[in-house]
């Protein structure tokens, strides 16, 4: 039976994005579906960014701003996570009673400051760990400050939803910028599932089968917020956290479902339309990483900055340092995923993990967590196969189940050398044998 317009509250973090901020506002308060709330996080804006989501706020009273000190788009995400309608710190502002809050969260009601009724700062830049337990029978959508989800968007993931639903995941488009909406960028993830020969009905089931090999995802669609209560799951401030995120939010979703009757649990739907557009612009998040001035290197990297003359270099190994942590969170929650599941998952991102990372350049000392890694992998009896970045060397290495690593071209090489050897020792005891032979008395 579907739901009788369930809350959804869309959180949207926002810093120094003020030339695309109205277009993403715009597609948030016109949004066809009305029980919404629009949560904007302030993450310490520079620009116009807060003048126009409080002209906005002033318009629309299902707006709430939380401004902070600047800490990152996963801390802002967080942050919005503890103030939705429902949540203890939310009704304790409205209410002004902290009697029902924990300890932690009364400790953490200290940094509030409330600016407005729909306005409050929050002294803390980064936030990684939950405070608040999310209310049931309430739905959660991250947008972007700088993307945008068309008017529809809402009310499609809500026409789908019943109470078994936990997860609904839509289509997502590409914007060029300069290039104008026109033709979008194919959504690669939805085309694999849309490729699959099976009818995908739960969270278990992506895991388990991996169709598109990675599972990023966040912006992707609405899911339930209290299924983030099963792992306290928050966002970890690092690289490509919407992996780490969207692996774990998958897992909570598929807790106490098991291969043999994920059938029964039917709680993903799809739907094939390209609700989100994702706008790649020049100076977004995604683009410096693609840049090799080391001028551009961000703020969160400047301290180990030094250790490399190629910002390139460093990209590569801070990108492989944050799957390492991937894996390790992962590890840490191994107990509740099937094994195969597991250990399929971990085969894909080991080759990140451990193969793009300079072993005589390690500032973070991601070795650390990669011996938990190798641990593991010691258990399981697979080799795989990485990239290695350090120069002068073979690109294409391999591990054995012990942790050896060898270069596919060194290894020919010493199979080829060691070929030769044996066949020169194979022609010196020829010729030893001739030479002997000459020596022998003549027979008459």
């Amino acid at each position: 039976m579907p739901y009788l317009k369930p809350q959804i509250s869309i959180i949207t973090p926002f810093y120094d994005t003020d030339s695309y901020f109205r277009d993403c506002l715009d597609s948030l308060v016109k949004q066809t579906y009305d029980n919404i709330e629009i949560i904007l996080i302030d993450d310490g804006s520079s620009d116009k960014s807060l003048e126009i989501a409080l002209e906005y706020a002033r318009k629309d009273p299902r707006i709430f701003i939380i401004s902070k000190p600047n800490g990152g788009q996963s801390s802002a995400r967080n942050l919005g996570l503890e103030f939705i309608k429902g949540t203890n710190l939310r009704e304790a502002l409205k209410s002004k009673d902290n009697v029902n809050l924990t300890p932690k969260e009364r400790e953490f009601l200290d940094l509030v400051k409330t600016k407005a009724s729909n306005h409050i700062y929050v002294d803390k830049s980064v936030l990684e760990t939950a405070i608040s337990k999310l209310p049931e029978d309430s739905f959660v959508h991250f947008v972007d400050s700088d993307d945008f989800i068309t008017l529809e968007c809402i009310k499609d993931c809500v026409d789908v939803l019943d109470k078994e639903v936990d997860i609904v995941w839509h289509g997502m488009g590409s914007q060029v910028e300069g290039y104008g909406l026109g033709e979008f960028i194919v959504d690669y993830y939805m085309q694999s599932l849309r490729r699959s020969s099976k009818k995908i009905v739960s969270t278990y089931q992506i895991l388990n089968d991996m169709y598109f090999g990675d599972l990023p995802w966040v912006c992707h669609g609405i899911f339930r917020a209290d299924k983030l209560n099963v792992l306290d799951l928050r966002f970890k401030y690092i690289e490509c956290e919407d992996h780490l995120f969207g692996l774990l939010l998958f897992l909570s979703c598929s807790v106490g479902i098991s291969e043999e009757d994920f059938k029964a649990h039917k709680n993903l739907k799809i739907i094939n339309k390209q609700s989100y557009i994702y706008r790649i612009r020049a100076n977004s998040t995604c683009d410096y990483f693609k840049s090799k001035d080391i001028g551009q290197v961000p703020k969160h990297l400047k301290p180990i900055s030094t250790y490399f003359k190629d910002f390139s270099k460093l990209r590569k190994y801070y990108h492989a340092y944050c799957f390492s942590i991937v894996l390790n969170e992962l590890l840490n929650n191994k107990d509740r995923f099937e094994p195969k599941t597991f250990k399929r998952i971990v085969q894909v991102y080991l080759p990140v993990s451990l193969g793009l990372k300079r072993p005589s350049i390690d500032p973070l000392n991601a070795k650390a967590l990669d011996a938990k890694v190798l641990e593991y992998i010691s258990t399981q009896g697979f080799s795989y196969r990485f990239i290695s970045t350090k120069p002068k060397t073979a690109k294409t290495f391999y591990a054995l189940r012990d942790g050896i690593y060898f270069s596919f071209k060194i290894a020919r090489r010493a199979i080829v050398l060691t070929l030769i050897a044996l066949g020169v020792k194979e022609t010196i005891k020829r010729l030893l044998k001739k030479e002997a032979n000459k020596d022998l008395p003549l027979e008459h």
